[in-house]
């Protein structure tokens, strides 16, 4: 415990010094550890373009979070406080921080499909004791299958598939498509749809 603590206060010295070099004052919003304001600026202002970038630190699970818009638009994930200290807190630099200069779009759909098919596992693993996902067909990756009022007359058979080549997730009941969320992105269904997964919310008629 005396270790988390001091790896904290080492963490929230570090974000203050860097307010101080950055903005020539410490007063650094802590109130929420898991989101704490540390950078944010307004791209093309009073362009057609005009973006808002804000930037958050996530003490607790280890994460830096990058918003456009109030959308999240980058996420970056460590190991442990003591690797995010070493890794970002000690670099904190505002110009970086709020960078949207990203990996190009087959590079980031590429690192998206990796996290999508590791989540969709640990679901399987998670919900089922194991991974045997099939994941033979990407437009239709069998996720979640169950029987509605099994013996009565009104029994149903729901089936619900992941189709990660266009960013869907599809209910069926009795084999006819009942239920679609689409997707803007692939990047997006990873964190609005496969991240969260849970068999009795998807199979929920």
């Amino acid at each position: 415990m005396a270790e988390k603590m001091t790896s904290l206060d080492t963490a929230k010295r570090l974000i203050e010094e860097y307010s101080i070099r950055e903005f020539g004052e410490m007063e650094i919003d802590f109130s929420d550890l898991s989101k704490i304001p540390v950078a944010a600026t307004t791209f093309d202002e009073g362009q057609p373009g005009e973006y808002e970038v804000s930037v958050f630190l996530d003490l607790v699970n280890y994460q830096l979070l990058q918003y456009i818009n109030g959308e999240l638009y980058h996420k970056e994930e460590y190991n442990s406080l003591e690797e995010m200290v070493e890794l970002v807190l000690k670099r904190l630099e505002f110009d970086h921080l709020v960078s949207v200069d990203r990996p190009d779009d087959e590079e980031e759909e590429a690192v998206n499909m990796a996290m999508a098919i590791r989540l969709i596992e640990e679901y399987s693993i998670r919900e089922f004791g194991d991974k045997d996902i099939d994941f033979s067909d990407m437009a239709k990756i069998p996720v979640a299958s169950t029987i509605i009022g099994e013996g009565d007359d009104d029994e149903r058979e729901v089936q619900v598939y992941l189709d990660l080549e266009n960013y869907r997730l599809l209910q069926y009941v009795d084999d006819e498509l009942y239920y679609k969320e689409e997707y803007d992105s692939l990047g997006k269904m990873v964190e609005l749809a496969i991240r969260p997964l849970d068999f009795d919310l998807i199979v929920s008629v």
